[in-house]
């Protein structure tokens, strides 16, 4: 009923606190050419009794900047094998270092998928998700699939800041 609308279409979180399901809505919305979407988080039922009539559980939240460092070393594989051995390294440092997952963890220069990966962990870590997103931008079509879900979802929420935003300066005036 939702194909291809222009309209936004937000995905509140589901009653239990499961984000794979949502972010399983989310992916499912966006596969039927819906790209104006956004998602609303209150909270997940809980038979315990609390100060809230729905759990916040941030830690659902949360755990979407914590699953980048999997992502990034599943990304950096494929694109490694994509571009190849990068130049000015060794091949069989390149093999160990693919076969192993190893990447760096803090921000270096340079155009490598390694270093486009530490320059958006960087930007992860200081909660700077638009900088992340950039940075993952300029990877091989293969390191962007690989952080396609999670690029959605940044992107979605990032949306949603910025139309509360909005919204809040309209309520005052601002």
């Amino acid at each position: 009923a939702l194909k291809g609308t222009d309209k936004i279409v937000l995905v509140k979180n589901p009653v239990n606190p499961d984000l794979a399901l949502w972010l399983g809505a989310v992916e499912r919305l966006h596969t039927s050419n819906i790209d104006k979407l956004g998602v609303i988080h209150r909270g997940f039922s809980t038979y315990e009794k609390t100060g809230y009539r729905n759990n916040p559980e941030w830690q659902i939240p949360i755990d979407l900047q914590n699953q980048f460092p999997e992502m990034a070393r599943a990304a950096l594989k494929l694109a490694r094998g994509e571009q190849g051995v990068a130049e000015g390294e060794n091949s069989v440092l390149t093999f160990l270092k693919t076969q192993l997952g190893v990447r760096s963890l803090n921000a270096k220069e340079g155009a490598s998928a390694d270093a486009v990966l530490s320059r958006a962990q960087a930007a992860v870590d200081v909660d700077d998700f638009e900088m992340a997103l950039s940075e993952i931008a300029a990877l091989s079509s293969a390191g962007q699939g690989a952080l396609q879900e999670w690029s959605l979802v940044v992107t979605l929420r990032l949306q949603v800041l910025a139309a509360l935003q909005e919204f809040s300066s309209a309520l005052t005036g601002n």
